[in-house]
């Protein structure tokens, strides 16, 4: 097994499979991350957050509703693996929910970006080194491509 990260496009199933999808999303998200670390507090913040929840929502929605399925059917140990996976995406709702209502200049606001980061980060890694790998292995290319 793996890890995505580690995995070319053809490797991934081609340039429509679900994993090479998956990457690309978690590629973007890398560099978002890496701006909003280096990204004055306020409107420039702001701005980095508003293009990592324009990814970030959608990317976990889809996972949600079309991966997890999937996955449960097709892996004994699917619902253990995709609720740890769901546990991470509720934390990363109740951070941003949390960061939502802290101003740029609140000092608790930091420690949120951090936890927000470190959580997006986990999530990302659990997919690629574990999740997505095991679906790949027990999947063909064509299933891949067709979700």
């Amino acid at each position: 097994m793996t890890s995505l990260a580690h995995q070319d496009v053809k490797q991934l199933g081609g340039p429509v499979s679900v994993l090479t999808r998956q990457k690309r999303d978690h590629v973007r998200l890398d560099e978002l991350l890496r701006q909003l670390g280096t990204s004055s507090p306020g409107t420039e913040q702001e701005l980095v957050l508003a293009r990592i929840a324009r990814l970030v929502f959608p990317h976990a929605f889809a996972e949600e509703s079309v991966l997890w399925p999937e996955i449960r059917k097709v892996l004994p140990d699917g619902d253990a693996l995709t609720l740890q996976v769901e546990e991470e995406h509720q934390e990363v709702n109740e951070l941003w929910t949390e960061l939502e209502t802290l101003p740029p200049d609140a000092g608790r606001r930091q420690q949120v970006l951090d936890r927000l980061v470190e959580v997006l980060r986990e999530d990302v890694r659990d997919e690629e080194d574990e999740l997505l790998p095991r679906l790949q292995d027990a999947v063909g290319v064509r299933r891949l491509q067709l979700l």
